[in-house]
């Protein structure tokens, strides 16, 4: 796993979709940028106080790892994957049934 940050909680693996990828700083490679309509992970998520209470995303795929003082992607980005996420609940056979009304809109939601 490409991310040293995981000393912020369990991860929440998370399946979801790059949506945006426009407005990369010039300081962080493109190597290490999102693309529009590829799947990554979410591992962990952030309230980003200094940058108006947004919300950031680690990624299981990619990392900001070295690119100081940006550490975490704008959840803004990205929204779920919806078929991964149902898939990835119905092969846990937990029991319960997946809330359809909150995972269909798609989008993780920002602050």
């Amino acid at each position: 796993m490409p991310n040293s940050l995981n000393t912020l909680g369990p991860e929440i693996n998370m399946p979801v979709v790059c949506m945006d990828d426009t407005s990369r700083p010039n300081d962080i490679p493109i190597s290490k940028w999102p693309v529009k309509g590829s799947k990554y992970t979410v591992i962990n998520r952030v309230r980003m106080i200094n940058q108006g209470n947004t919300y950031g995303v680690l990624l299981k795929e990619i990392s900001l790892e070295g690119c100081y003082p940006w550490r975490f992607y704008a959840e803004s980005r990205f929204a779920i994957d919806v078929a991964a996420f149902a898939k990835m609940h119905s092969e846990k056979e937990i029991g319960t049934e997946l809330d359809k009304e909150n995972v269909e809109g798609g989008v993780l939601e920002a602050a």
